[in-house]
């Protein structure tokens, strides 16, 4: 069975399928294997007689973990909000609460097999791709403030501690895969192994990291002052001097002179037991992305108070 988790589709250069996240739905679809491998790259090759060839595609989501498609339709049904409703939410609410948004945008991909005895031995793949991901996390207290206020709050220290992060990139890559036949069996069935790696090199347009904030707020009993304790430091580097939207707009999104470079790794194993049985593992995301130009560094330690 196939989950789609978001379908809809742009007529431009043919179909873009968009969808949160990894793109489940190419597990279940033998004709999308190869770009299912971006995830699962032991699945490089199957289903592929001699190759595939995709030219520019889109996938992009979001998604949160504090509030469900059953609350926003339980709240838009009620022509006021109880505070029972509302403390019955928060009450659900987690420690951390996060929300995602990002998109993947592949420029081509190009896979293809090399066969042994009129068999695929031997699977490479090769592409080009834009890739941003973006996330906010804040904690229940945070969540609280925004919705009922600070009167609650009176006479208390209440860590609040937003982080924001976001990173944007380019990449090229390449993969490779091949199989080995490890146990014959008397009734024809053979047992193969199928490792696989894919190579990337990342080319790094922007990114916002904040490492570890703490942001304390004091709310005075009477209302007169609050006080916020902060400890916050916030490392960003952009392909613009200036990081406003022209600016980066300016420079194009598959710009491979950015401030940020590295690479990443894809390690995963395959292996088919029965015909109609197989099982995958992977190891994604290894290696990271040095900034090292238009880098901004700034931190905030200290005590500020607004009267009012």
């Amino acid at each position: 069975m196939r989950t789609f988790l978001v379908c809809f589709f742009l007529c431009f250069l043919g179909k873009f399928p968009l969808n949160a996240q990894l793109n489940y739905y190419t597990f279940g679809d033998p004709h999308l294997t190869n770009q299912a491998s971006e995830n699962l790259p032991s699945l490089l090759g199957d289903h592929t007689k001699t190759g595939e060839f995709y030219p520019v595609t889109l996938y992009t989501g979001f998604t949160n973990n504090f509030i469900r498609a059953s609350d926003l339709s339980a709240f838009s049904a009620q022509t006021e909000i109880s505070r029972e409703d509302m403390a019955a939410y928060l009450g659900k609410l987690k420690p951390v609460n996060q929300f995602w948004a990002g998109y993947n945008a592949p420029l081509f991909q190009f896979f293809f097999n090399v066969p042994k005895k009129r068999k695929p031995f031997i699977s490479f793949g090769f592409g080009a791709g834009h890739r941003t991901d973006f996330n906010f996390d804040v904690n229940r207290e945070f969540l609280e403030l925004l919705i009922r206020g600070n009167k609650n709050m009176a006479g208390q220290t209440v860590p609040l501690a937003p982080q924001l992060n976001l990173l944007s990139y380019n990449q090229l890559f390449l993969t490779a895969s091949t199989v080995f036949r490890i146990i014959p069996w008397k009734n024809a069935q053979v047992v193969t192994i199928k490792p696989a790696v894919r190579v990337r090199y990342l080319s790094g347009l922007a990114c916002v990291r904040m490492p570890s904030p703490t942001l304390n707020m004091y709310t005075d009993p009477e209302g007169r002052y609050l006080d916020f304790d902060t400890d916050l430091r916030i490392n960003m580097s952009s392909i613009a001097d200036t990081p406003t939207l022209n600016d980066f707009a300016s420079q194009g999104e598959f710009n491979l002179n950015s401030p940020g470079k590295g690479w990443g790794f894809d390690l995963g194993a395959g292996i088919t037991v029965l015909r109609n049985l197989q099982l995958h593992a992977a190891l994604n995301d290894l290696g990271g992305i040095t900034f090292n130009r238009n880098v901004i560094n700034y931190s905030k330690q200290g005590t500020v108070r607004y009267d009012g």
